[in-house]
């Protein structure tokens, strides 16, 4: 155990510092646990704490008390136990949701890496997905623990910097959407994706910088749709 906690404190350290150092181990041993445990783990405990943040609500029982009254309008099963499971996945999501986008991520990146003369395995570029974001998931832990704390959580997206009233207004505007996807963490992140493509797949920077840009408009382009799309009923 002792072991193991150094060793992942060892690439803790090369994630900051040498990150092409902690891309090289997985040349011939992906590793994707720590960075696992965080999401799956860390973030849905602190949406456990903080219930409020993660659901909106400071308890299951006035989640289930507003939804039962608000059943016909939204459409919603208005059973206890339904709730119940609603509430709790809700909590759960803010690990199981950054899976999948590493999913799709590792899938692209390492598709495209192969394609673009490069040679690796998907449980690799799933490894480099997976610790690249760790800067990312701790802003996401900030954010929810000064939120819990504080009732506002500190943001690190582009779209803060806006004027208060600026925001309240552009909430709904794609200009908004936009920013709010674009900060210094996710920068980091897409910087790491690229290194570790160079290291472990042998790529050509420019074919790098291609595939984590790609990858990243993708996402841009996915979830910026998707919450357009949910303003409108069909």
């Amino acid at each position: 155990m002792k072991e193991r906690f150094e060793a992942t404190i060892q690439k803790m350290k090369w994630l900051m510092w040498d990150p092409d150092q902690l891309f090289l181990q997985f040349k011939s041993k992906p590793n994707w646990l720590f960075p696992l445990l965080v999401v799956m783990i860390g973030l849905p405990l602190l949406g456990v704490i903080f219930p409020q943040v993660a659901t909106g609500f400071s308890s299951l029982g006035k989640y289930i008390e507003f939804y039962q009254k608000t059943a016909v309008q939204t459409g919603v099963d208005a059973s206890e136990a339904s709730l119940q499971a609603r509430y709790y996945t809700d909590i759960v999501m803010q690990g199981f949701g950054i899976l999948m986008i590493w999913l799709f991520k590792s899938w692209m990146c390492g598709g495209l890496a192969n394609a673009l003369d490069g040679e690796g395995e998907l449980k690799q570029a799933f490894s480099i997905v997976a610790w690249a974001y760790l800067p990312v998931a701790f802003s996401k832990m900030i954010t929810l623990l000064t939120a819990g704390l504080f009732g506002t959580g500190l943001a690190f997206h582009l779209g803060a910097l806006l004027p208060a009233t600026m925001q309240a207004t552009m909430q709904t505007s794609f200009l908004y959407l936009l920013l709010r996807e674009i900060n210094l963490f996710v920068i980091w992140y897409q910087v790491l994706v690229i290194r570790g493509l160079r290291i472990v797949y042998g790529v050509e920077k420019r074919f790098a910088i291609f595939i984590g840009l790609a990858t990243w408009f993708a996402y841009i382009g996915m979830s910026v749709g998707f919450t357009i799309l949910s303003w409108y009923t069909f």
